[in-house]
């Protein structure tokens, strides 16, 4: 499993592998974000997904990954903290606030000083147009937010605390993205570190939504949440494991700033199935969205 994951990182076909795994990401996580925002209480629906992250990952950990070292084990303890943190600042976030609104604050604060970071901390180096690339990406995604609180007119002091959660959302993202990406390229492969990460994280977040929450409901019942569960927890396995990999062979600027693409897809999600309008603008910015992510992939043949 080493030489394999060794063997994609030395591939001539290392850039574009980490590029399709990155848009694997933004697609499965623009819908792992949408199903996360429902009826129910925040913390409850997360506590379903993480729940099942544990038990899906729970034998694969023991059965067929090595056993971690004691220095994985602390990149793994490491990450808990971060991660906990993100998911609960996002949960504040989504109850003060609409998807439309909270998904671009999140997401386009980070991929700027993911990619500034990635180059000082790891020396991952970018041209000068994957540069211009990111920028018009972290740009433009801002931009849908405040697109749509003109269009939305949210409530005033909802508004100011979706923003501020929103924005400390964004800087953890920052956060594990940096982390995340040292942890996997630390480990003998990405696979030990992503596993026991699901496995141990699992149980975390939903011991803190209990202690938290033990008086809220779920709305259909815990049946309803636990199938709600499985099927989003799904797609974030296949969103994270996919970007896990990528920025271990690729440049973290690079797949990080085409993971967060996710919001056109995020968009379309919301315009086709939560029934949100797409204004003209909107469909401006999802352009200019796209121009970045082509301009970080052109440069990445440069």
């Amino acid at each position: 499993m080493t030489d394999f994951f060794n063997s994609l990182a030395s591939s001539p076909n290392a850039a574009n592998i980490a590029f399709i795994l990155a848009l694997i990401s933004a697609i499965s996580h623009s819908i792992f974000g949408a199903l996360q925002k429902d009826q129910n209480d925040p913390f409850l629906v997360r506590s379903a997904i993480d729940f099942w992250f544990c038990i899906l990952w729970l034998p694969i950990g023991l059965f067929v990954m090595p056993w971690p070292t004691a220095y994985e084990w602390l990149l793994i303890a490491g990450l808990l903290p971060i991660h906990t943190a993100y998911k609960a600042a996002l949960a504040m976030a989504y109850r003060n606030g609409d998807f439309s609104f909270i998904y671009p604050i999140a997401r386009g604060s980070s991929p700027f000083f993911t990619a500034l970071l990635g180059f000082i901390i790891f020396g991952d180096v970018l041209h000068g147009s994957q540069w211009v690339g990111v920028l018009i990406i972290s740009l433009s995604i801002m931009a849908m937010a405040i697109e749509a609180v003109r269009r939305n007119k949210l409530d005033p002091k909802m508004l100011k605390a979706a923003t501020w959660f929103a924005l400390l959302t964004g800087a953890l993202i920052t956060t594990y993205s940096i982390y995340d990406t040292f942890g996997v390229r630390e480990s003998r492969n990405p696979l030990i570190f992503l596993t026991w990460f699901y496995v141990i994280d699992g149980w975390l977040f939903p011991l803190i939504a209990f202690l938290k929450c033990k008086t809220i409901n779920p709305v259909n019942g815990y049946s309803k949440l636990a199938w709600k569960g499985f099927y989003t927890s799904l797609f974030g396995i296949l969103s994270f494991t996919a970007i896990f990999v990528a920025s271990d062979i690729g440049r973290i600027g690079e797949v990080f700033a085409i993971r967060e693409t996710s919001v056109i897809f995020a968009a379309l999600i919301g315009f086709l199935f939560l029934r949100e309008k797409v204004s003209p603008l909107r469909f401006l910015l999802i352009g200019l969205i796209a121009i970045g992510a082509i301009l970080i992939k052109v440069g990445s043949l440069g």
